[in-house]
């Protein structure tokens, strides 16, 4: 699922006069799913958290991207400065759960690493990892091959306030205890205000996060306060929780929220166009994008 926007969120945001009703909500569900799978497809990135173990070679000798153009007397020294404490990742980090390096041999502790943004050390996503001149280990090994030496656990994708990214519901898990596999959760008030007095403070198409699991919610009743949910998803792991565990839910990035609020609308609107296709606007014989 991973939607930026919930359907119940477009609705509103679809409705404009009073007491007008919205009926298309498995339209609109398929249309937040799908306008947020285009916006990750387009980006090349994500913007929601997974979690995932990702492997990288050992840093080789090379050149250094930022000594271009150089002269051939220069050469040897560039490649001398090729720096074996840091480790370039492929993909955008939340956050890190377990680093090790010589292919497995050697846990690195955070206290002797720092997470950077480029060359800042906030705001997150992060793509470099320095390892701390004054710590137990201070470079990356290997032992009989590069291939996969480092390997980084951790939450995975793209948010700039991450540290703020999961907010309290306001609401626990009532059940007593939530089993492994239960797929109901009894809340207190599911459609309660949330810490900023909005309603409902669950909704559906929302990740949440009840300790280190990470849950789909693709049901509410208000009636009976329970919350239908997918357990264990995002490379998480399902677990028992017991009851009063705090829940939190995730918050994309409001910038992608507004995005996704006006191409979704686009798609829904135009269903019905004479010629119209939800998956691309249409040239006029001007050449004039439509939208």
């Amino acid at each position: 699922m991973n939607v930026y926007v919930t359907y119940e969120e477009l609705k509103e945001y679809l409705t404009s006069k009073p007491g007008e009703a919205i009926k298309d909500d498995q339209l609109l569900k398929q249309f937040v799913i799908k306008t947020s799978r285009l916006f990750d497809e387009y980006c090349e990135r994500k913007f929601y958290p997974r979690i995932e173990t990702r492997y990288f070679d050992h840093p080789t000798d090379g050149l250094i991207e930022d000594a271009w153009p150089l002269d051939s007397n220069l050469i040897t020294a560039q490649v001398a400065r090729v720096r074996t404490d840091e480790l370039w990742l492929d993909d955008d980090l939340l956050a890190a759960t377990t680093l090790t390096t010589n292919n497995g041999a050697t846990t690195i502790t955070s206290s002797d690493y720092l997470l950077l943004n480029g060359q800042k050390y906030a705001p997150t996503p992060y793509n470099v990892i320095r390892l701390q001149p004054n710590g137990t280990t201070t470079a990356f090994k290997y032992t009989n091959t590069p291939y996969k030496a480092n390997a980084l656990a951790g939450a995975w994708g793209f948010h700039n306030d991450y540290a703020n990214a999961w907010e309290d519901s306001q609401d626990t898990v009532e059940n007593n205890p939530l089993s492994i596999s239960g797929t109901s959760i009894t809340v207190n008030d599911a459609d309660g205000a949330d810490k900023y007095g909005l309603t409902p403070r669950f909704r559906v198409g929302q990740l949440i996060r009840i300790e280190s699991e990470y849950l789909h919610v693709t049901g509410k009743d208000v009636n009976t306060n329970t919350l239908t949910v997918i357990r264990g998803v995002n490379g998480s792991t399902a677990a028992a929780h017991a009851q009063n565990t705090a829940i939190e839910i995730y918050r994309p990035m409001p910038a992608i929220v507004a995005i996704m609020e006006m191409m979704a609308t686009h798609f829904y609107r135009r269903r019905h166009s004479i010629g119209s296709d939800t998956d691309r606007a249409i040239a006029s014989s001007t050449g004039i994008l439509i939208m």
